[in-house]
């Protein structure tokens, strides 16, 4: 019966997962050209080589958690194989982490239905499918669903520890602890702070033991590799907390309450529809994790849900109180503060479920609410194909384009620079890979007060970086002759998204 029940949740759920990439089959996002970049990178030097190039204009290396990466790379699959095929790998681990849950839910219940209930709410919960506002988690290739799964794991571990008393948990969370260090830098956050707030509840040491005991073992056995990473960790928060500091980051203006009421007044509702999705935290827990809203309404009706000897309540309460501490402006720099509640869904999960085990109605109503949004979700996910179809023919432009060039897209995400690193022979302005500091200080020069490339200072950029083609978001500026170039530089519109701009030598 237990072998049915996982096959039947191996269909289910990855059939669910893998759904939209078949549907919108050339969707790949921004991050998943880094990742096969990466990928090809270690298989060609391995882990050890600092990688010095001129890819990046200026002197780079490439420093990133590379766990998955070094294990993805042992495949043998080609370079134009893999980029076939990286939308099922994500699917993949998702499902198998929903099976493991289902396990271990079925380990605590010994039952079948409850466990069947629980993995069925979190498959349908908008946030653990859908891939807006804090991007894709299971529909392109990043290891930010490695490293929360891993992370989260860490957590049920322990939770087993405490119910069980066996030690053998405590170890096996403990050796987890490198492997989140090697997946991705943002759950180390949330271990570390969910950790540390768990452990004020009742000051049970072992919770704070695991990341600490965890941490030097990993600087134990990759001294080298551990400091560097550590490093670059600090450097990118650094970095990051300045960049809010001065409003000169996306996440700056979350949660303004000037900018909501300007839109109620406006009743432009598709731009409501993206601030609450996008821009507004407390409305996108609202919408797309309901089950959190059930489970503080619960907390504050009834009291005698409150626990703080269970560790289940106290996980809960933790990633919660985390994600109001994160919404305030200072800390926003910290990573989306909704991210840190994925790390101790399960026992939301598993408090929610046992409540809806005598209030069916509500149980199959959360399942329509989601299964009504992952139908809206795929309706919005194919509507995002333009700025594909425009990187497309850009790819083939440069493709055709013999002289190795360098490139500035503005904003950098636009058409996607990683793409065109990994899919030509072209180098792109990058400064978040540059070695010398002074380098990265000197291109901050050239940023407009919303952190984009200042178009005023565009030939100074030329001249200083021997830029070669420029790729502009007609969001940014409408037409050809808003940007004053020289007459060496040849103007296509791409689309009604994209212009581009190319040295007339090169054409």
């Amino acid at each position: 019966m237990l072998l049915f029940y996982l096959f039947f949740i191996f269909i289910v759920s990855f059939f669910l997962r893998i759904l939209p990439r078949l549907i919108n089959n050339e969707f790949r996002d921004y991050d998943t050209y880094f990742h096969l970049f990466f990928i090809e990178y270690i298989r060609k030097y391995g882990i050890n080589r600092t990688m010095k190039t001129n890819r990046f204009i200026k002197e780079s290396q490439l420093i990133y958690p590379w766990l998955s990466h070094l294990i993805l790379s042992y495949i043998s699959i080609s370079k134009e194989n893999m980029i076939k095929y990286e939308k099922y790998i994500n699917p993949l681990i998702d499902t198998i982490y929903i099976q493991i849950i289902f396990l271990f839910t079925y380990n605590l219940s010994n039952s079948y239905i409850f466990s069947i209930k629980l993995v069925m709410l979190y498959l349908f919960t908008p946030y653990m499918f859908t891939f807006q506002s804090t991007g894709p988690r299971i529909y392109s290739l990043t290891t930010r669903l490695h490293s929360e799964i891993l992370c989260s794991l860490i957590f049920v571990l322990e939770y087993f520890y405490f119910i069980h008393n066996n030690y053998i948990y405590l170890i096996i969370a403990i050796l987890f602890v490198p492997l989140v260090f090697l997946t991705s830098k943002f759950s180390v956050q949330a271990l570390f702070f969910i950790s540390f707030i768990s452990f004020l509840f009742n000051f049970d040491y072992e919770i704070i033991l695991v990341p600490i005991i965890g941490t030097f073992v990993f600087i134990l056995f990759l001294p080298y590799q551990s400091i560097k990473l550590i490093r670059w960790h600090y450097y990118h928060m650094k970095t990051f907390y300045y960049s809010v500091l001065r409003n000169k980051s996306d996440v700056s203006s979350k949660n303004d309450i000037y900018h909501f009421i300007s839109l109620l007044k406006s009743k432009s509702y598709k731009k409501l529809y993206y601030y609450s999705l996008y821009s507004n935290t407390y409305l996108t827990v609202i919408i797309k994790y309901p089950i959190i809203v059930l489970y503080i309404i619960l907390i504050i009706f009834q009291q005698n849900l409150l626990d703080y000897y269970d560790y289940k309540y106290i996980f809960s309460l933790s990633g919660i109180l985390i994600y109001f501490i994160i919404n305030l402006k200072p800390l926003l720099f910290l990573g989306e503060p909704e991210r840190y509640i994925n790390h101790i869904y399960f026992f939301i999960l598993l408090t929610i479920t046992e409540f809806l085990t005598t209030h069916n109605i509500l149980f199959y109503i959360l399942i329509i609410y989601g299964f009504i949004f992952y139908i809206l979700d795929l309706y919005m996910f194919n509507k995002i194909n333009h700025l594909n179809t425009d990187a497309d023919i850009i790819i083939n432009i440069l493709k055709k384009i013999k002289p190795k060039s360098n490139i500035v897209c503005i904003p950098q995400y636009h058409i996607g620079l990683w793409r065109i690193v990994y899919e030509t022979q072209h180098n792109v302005l990058h400064d978040e890979q540059w070695v010398k500091v002074s380098d990265r200080l000197n291109l901050k020069n050239y940023f407009s007060h919303d952190n984009l490339l200042d178009l005023k200072k565009i030939n100074e950029i030329i001249k200083i970086y021997n830029i070669d083609i420029i790729i502009v978001s007609k969001t940014i500026v409408n037409n050809c002759k808003r940007i004053k170039l020289s007459q060496e530089f040849f103007c296509k519109e791409i689309s009604k998204h994209t212009l581009l701009f190319i040295r007339k030598p090169l054409l």
